[in-house]
């Protein structure tokens, strides 16, 4: 028998978007309690469990005080909404696929994104769909989509 050959783990960076307004809301989302942690928390060891090279978090225009083992990246163009969150963490991915998640996406699971992880494998970026439609807040994007 051969031994199972391994594939190179993927060197990504994981990136939250936690740059919303949350205007209708009237609290920021980012700090909201689930289970006893705020959603960037949950966000964040989420993402840990599918061990990113760093995990850095989008803050739009606004503040949002963070640990010291995450990076804010700021949105180049305040009041672009995701895509202007998106851009900052491609720049500021030093070329590496990004893994991107909505800090408001509670139910997420780490096996969805290990799923898009595997996917980004063939080098295309990964958004995934379902009945509902495309999900572009939790997905696997490419550095070549800065250009």
């Amino acid at each position: 028998m051969f031994p199972a050959v391994l594939e190179p783990p993927l060197a990504f960076v994981a990136g939250i978007l936690a740059g919303g307004r949350s205007s209708r809301m009237g609290a920021d989302k980012a700090t909201l309690q689930v289970g006893g942690e705020s959603l960037l928390q949950r966000q964040v060891h989420l993402l840990r469990e599918v061990q990113p090279v760093e995990v850095l978090v989008s803050l739009g225009a606004g503040s949002l005080a963070l640990p010291p083992d995450l990076r804010a990246v700021r949105d180049a163009q305040p009041d672009q909404g995701p895509l202007g969150g998106l851009c900052a963490l491609l720049e500021a991915a030093g070329g590496r696929p990004v893994l991107v998640l909505a800090v408001d996406m509670a139910g997420m699971t780490a096996s969805v994104l290990s799923r898009l992880l595997q996917a980004a494998r063939s080098g295309r970026s990964v958004v995934p769909r379902s009945p509902t439609g495309w999900e572009p807040l939790a997905a696997v994007y490419q550095p070549t989509l800065l250009a």
